[in-house]
């Protein structure tokens, strides 16, 4: 059948009925309270339920497979002497600033939760190697990077009279083999002198290397980390087994003769060298627990849309 179009006045009407409220039967039942389940109770998972439940509306659920407590890190406890034990990290570097930024937000203090920067030690597959030295201040936390358009500066400066010879090679290394001549070596260190000094010729890889490049990527892909160090660098074997090889396995966490140079590299470009600072530490003045997930385990609760659950599976 040949259906006519609707006048003028049926589609006016039609208009009208759309915008008139529908009868109660009818109308569209308005959607139930987002409630998000969020698994796992540790800095990630508390963060997540810390942003979500800032909106009342929103229903929280953490699961946590720990039976301890309501959270992973916030399931933490204590040896008959006293001593803690918990999951996670104790040590907070410089770069950590989403961390200090958290600690902030949670209402805490963080020179009260935290002690002040200190050295880290690096430890190889021997023992301890090296305490490295505190390189940044609070109030100066960050020196700039070491680019290679800032090179000929630096050899200036190397060249000027009455500053420390080894303060003046460790300025021209990229970070964190500059920390291989300003640490201060175990006693039982095997490392000489020369050995912490064979850095210096991994600078004109690391010169070499553009973080945004794609060519730079494509040409250090292709070579291992271990053949960059100590073939194309110079790196003493007993340099790359007591500082390097500790250091790929922290940074780009793996073996160097299984990370590509470029691998490295851009891990040094993108973390080591945001600060001469970079491995400085604070450490928690006390248990995680106690000192941070226990008392934002009392905040996400006191919001009252926010349910933490321990030992679920």
């Amino acid at each position: 059948t040949h259906r006519t179009a609707p006048t003028a006045a049926v589609v006016r009407s039609s208009m009208l009925h759309v915008l008139l409220p529908l009868p109660l039967s009818l109308a569209a039942a308005s959607p139930p309270p987002p409630h998000i389940v969020v698994v796992g109770g540790g800095w990630a998972g508390y963060t997540a339920a810390e942003a979500l439940s800032a909106d009342p509306a929103c229903k929280v659920t953490l699961l946590e497979a720990s039976p301890r407590a309501a959270g992973g890190l916030a399931g933490g406890w204590r040896t008959p002497g006293g001593r803690p034990v918990e999951a996670g990290i104790h040590g907070f570097w410089r770069e950590y600033k989403n961390t200090f930024k958290v600690i902030d937000d949670i209402g805490l203090d963080a020179d009260e939760v935290l002690g002040p920067f200190t050295p880290s030690a690096l430890v190889s597959k021997n023992g301890p190697v090296a305490v490295a030295p505190v390189l940044a201040t609070a109030e100066a936390s960050t020196t700039a990077a070491t680019t290679p358009d800032a090179l000929l500066e630096l050899l200036r400066r190397a060249s000027m009279p009455g500053a420390d010879p080894l303060k003046q090679i460790a300025d021209l290394l990229p970070a964190p083999l500059d920390t291989a001549l300003l640490a201060e070596f175990s006693e039982r260190s095997p490392l000489s002198l020369l050995d912490r000094a064979s850095g210096v010729g991994l600078l004109a890889c690391w010169a070499d290397f553009r973080q945004e490049d794609a060519d730079s990527w494509a040409r250090y892909d292709d070579v291992s980390a271990e053949t960059l160090f100590k073939d194309y660098g110079g790196v003493t074997d007993p340099l790359y087994d007591e500082l390097v090889a500790p250091l790929l396995h922290v940074l780009p966490m793996g073996p160097g003769y299984d990370i590509s140079a470029a691998a490295a590299l851009s891990c040094f470009h993108v973390f080591a060298l945001q600060s001469r600072g970079a491995f400085d530490v604070r450490w928690c003045r006390g248990g995680i627990t106690e000192k941070i997930f226990r008392p934002w385990q009392e905040r996400l609760e006191a919001r009252g849309n926010v349910v933490l659950r321990g030992g679920a599976r």
